[in-house]
């Protein structure tokens, strides 16, 4: 890991340094919390399900069979015997510091109840947000929205399947007409998982302003790209999607090359080729001494020349 502000080792400030156990908080330390947990599990006996890595089962000396449900670091244990529930827990709490919220009553977003022996799973006050945040749902990103109603859809309330899929199927429609009534001049289309991947989760911001933040990014063959972020996007997407096709067809020694595109919803981007040399603005201000560097006037001259050629190509 990078060394902590304020403790740099002398003359070794581009050292990094090597952990002797993982640390929360680092991309590690789920890994190794994980190997740590699986190694415990299948020591004593325990069998990691084929369809789900973080489900265990065990089969009972009564051949009835106990489950334990890991996320993250929560744990759900169910079983027909409530005494081989409790040999488990304790089991578990000699290796972990553990607390024991005893019988479930609420687990990913979903509440459990019991009654006459049956169980029922509800996600009533999960809705209910949607239902009281009708306003505050407007501030959220389109596809966590649509996510969030999808994980109702999936658990608790598949009647809602057809609606969600007709919305979510708007802006597959609007993007695939538009590849195809453009072809080979598009540019390709990334989603915001890759968007936010090749940005290592927007860490490196090279500029922002009315329009949106941009940041500098890395494509899978190496490539480095500049990804503009736009911020508050409206409306079904037709004049992004038109603005794209128009960008796809520039092609010009003194315009940036447009590289690709993401549209989910209202999370939308713009990927060009990264200019290592930065913007104008950014050479002549030199914003660590607050100075501005003084340009040669055949300097000026070619660069005036630059943007013109520009303009023009992009005006005929």
């Amino acid at each position: 890991m990078d060394q902590l502000e304020g403790f740099l080792a002398e003359e070794k400030e581009d050292h990094v340094c090597q952990l002797k156990k993982s640390l929360c908080g680092l991309k590690q330390s789920l890994r190794q919390w994980y190997k740590r947990f699986d190694a415990f599990m299948t020591t004593h006996g325990f069998s990691r399900s084929a369809f789900d890595s973080c489900v265990y089962y065990k089969k009972m000396s009564s051949n009835s069979m106990i489950y334990l449900l890991l996320y993250v670091d929560d744990m759900l244990i169910a079983a027909n015997n409530i005494t081989e529930i409790n040999i488990l827990k304790k089991l578990l709490s000699k290796e972990f510091d553990m607390k024991d919220l005893e019988a479930a009553k609420k687990i990913f977003g979903m509440e459990i109840s019991r009654e006459n022996g049956i169980l029922h799973l509800s996600q009533k006050r999960y809705i209910k947000k949607f239902e009281d945040g009708v306003e505050h749902q407007s501030k959220i990103p389109y596809a966590s929205t649509i996510g969030s109603i999808m994980y109702a859809m999936v658990c608790t309330h598949p009647d809602i399947a057809q609606f969600v899929s007709v919305k979510k199927g708007e802006d597959y429609k609007i993007v695939k007409a538009f590849l195809k009534n453009h072809g080979s001049l598009v540019s390709r289309k990334y989603s915001y998982s890759e968007v936010k991947k090749m940005t290592e989760y927007f860490k490196n911001k090279l500029d922002q302003g009315g329009y949106g933040f941009v940041y500098k990014g890395k494509l899978h063959n190496g490539s480095l790209v500049a990804v503009k972020v736009l911020k508050e996007s409206k409306g079904r997407g037709e004049e992004f999607i038109n603005e794209v096709a128009s960008i796809s067809r520039t092609s010009h020694i003194n315009i940036v090359s447009l590289v690709g595109f993401c549209f989910e919803g209202q999370d939308r981007a713009l990927i060009y080729d990264f200019m290592p040399n930065g913007s104008l603005e950014k050479f002549i201000f030199d914003a660590k001494s607050g100075t501005n560097r003084q340009l040669g006037w055949k300097t000026l001259y070619n660069i005036l020349l630059g943007i013109a050629r520009g303009l023009e190509y992009l005006h005929h």
